[in-house]
């Protein structure tokens, strides 16, 4: 597709509701072409801004709790990995505090971990620790409040390396400082395989909502004693979904704490107007 065309037609789909009648009379190749340009645009849109804004930002909230872990870490406990268990220098359960960068949910526990040096199983956990927490570890397990009730255990000897690990007061640092280097690396990582994965992920998330829409506009236009071909109906949500899409990443850079999701109601709103002015051309199709 040409640019002045693509342009043509992006231009016509924000300023001229008669040309939406147009879409029905063009190939469906046609807006399958310019639906996937439109996504990998608004893909690594998308992607730009979760590069720039939301990773850096976890990687700093990270940072702040990794540095609160080495200077709250107890002067007196030791933790050792060795033959495939945790053991420590105390009996006592360790509560883990959520970090202050953290924003608590309401959904989540009020606690955000424990540490138990000792063989136990999650239907204890009601009988050991003072609160519900988020995970619990083991001298074995790690443990994952699914927050409806149950746990998921994973053993240990699948997260901790194999070698011995000694972790207390002086160590601590240094410890820190090696997971910071390796959640760096795991972080630019994860940047560069988002070119690829966001624009993707992004043409098929909107390639099936437009679908789903598609179903009820068919049921809404049958409503409406409108007989429009099934296929027609998806080219013409393709191009509704481009328009919303772009409407909804606008909106999420303006307002960035909005809690209401643009893109359906962008889409209903686009094609209730749409319809609300076009009606007496629709039944000529």
């Amino acid at each position: 597709m040409r640019l002045k065309t693509y342009w043509h037609t992006i231009s016509n789909l924000f300023t001229s509701p008669q040309y939406y009648l147009e879409i029905f009379k063009a190939p469906f190749g046609f807006s399958l072409r310019f639906f996937i340009i439109s996504m990998v645009f608004l893909g690594l849109s998308l992607t730009w801004r979760v590069n720039q804004k939301l990773i850096p930002s976890l990687q700093h909230q990270t940072n702040i709790a990794l540095d609160e872990a080495v200077t709250n870490y107890p002067a007196e406990l030791e933790i050792t990995w060795n033959k495939n268990q945790l053991k420590s220098s105390t009996t006592e359960t360790i509560k883990i505090a959520y970090p202050s960068s953290m924003e608590k949910s309401s959904g989540l526990p009020p606690t955000l971990g424990y540490f138990i040096p000792e063989n136990f199983s999650s239907t204890q956990f009601s009988n050991r620790l003072e609160q519900e927490s988020l995970f619990v570890v083991t001298d074995r397990n790690f443990f994952i409040n699914n927050l409806q009730g149950d746990w998921t255990k994973a053993p240990l000897t699948e997260l901790l390396p194999t070698a011995d690990v000694v972790l207390n007061k002086n160590t601590s640092a240094e410890f820190i400082s090696k997971l910071k280097q390796e959640l760096g690396k795991i972080a630019s990582f994860i940047k560069k395989l988002n070119f690829i994965i966001i624009p993707i992920g992004l043409i098929i998330a909107r390639l099936w909502m437009s679908f789903f829409e598609s179903i009820l506009l068919f049921l809404f236009f049958k409503l409406n004693k409108l007989s429009l071909k099934f296929s027609k109906i998806i080219q013409f949500s393709l191009h509704l979904v481009v328009v919303a899409e772009i409407i909804n990443q606008v909106a999420s850079w303006l307002y960035p704490n909005i809690q209401v999701s643009m893109l359906t109601l962008a889409y209903w709103s686009i094609f209730g107007y749409i319809f609300w002015t076009q009606k007496k051309y629709f039944t000529k199709l």
